[in-house]
C-alpha cells in the first residue's frame, strides 16, 4: 500500500535508467572519463542525435522543425520548434492563427 498516489504525473516522471544508457556510462568510466565529464559526453551525444532527428523530420515534409542548441557562455535557453503540417494548414485559412503559439512547458522546462 501506498501513502502517495503512483499514477501521478511526477510519480511517472521518475524513471529506470534504461540499460543502453548503463552500458554507455560504464564504458566512459572505463575509459577514464568521471562522472561530470561523462555526462557532458552523453549530454553532447544526445544533442547530436537530435540535430538528426530535426533534420531528418524536415527531409520528410512532414512539418517544420529548428533547433536552437543551448550555449553556455550566452546563456541562450534550448529551444525546439516543430510546425506540423495541421499548424501550417490552419495558418494558411484562419487569419488568428498568427498570434497563437503553444508552448509546451513541463515541469521539466522550468524557465528561471
Amino acid at each position: 500500500m501506498y501513502n502517495h498516489p503512483i499514477n501521478s504525473f511526477h510519480s511517472l516522471s521518475f524513471r529506470s535508467v534504461s540499460s543502453s544508457t548503463k552500458l554507455l556510462y560504464n564504458s566512459l568510466f572505463e575509459k577514464g572519463y568521471d562522472a561530470a565529464s561523462a555526462y557532458r559526453y552523453f549530454k553532447f551525444q544526445l544533442e547530436l542525435k537530435l540535430k538528426d532527428v530535426v533534420d531528418e523530420y524536415n527531409q520528410s515534409k512532414k512539418g517544420i522543425a529548428k533547433l536552437i542548441p543551448y550555449d553556455s557562455n550566452t546563456n541562450q535557453a534550448f529551444i525546439l520548434i516543430v510546425v506540423t503540417q495541421l499548424m501550417l494548414r490552419i495558418h494558411q485559412y484562419v487569419q488568428q492563427a498568427g498570434e497563437i503559439c503553444y508552448i509546451d512547458a513541463g515541469p521539466h522546462l522550468l524557465i528561471r
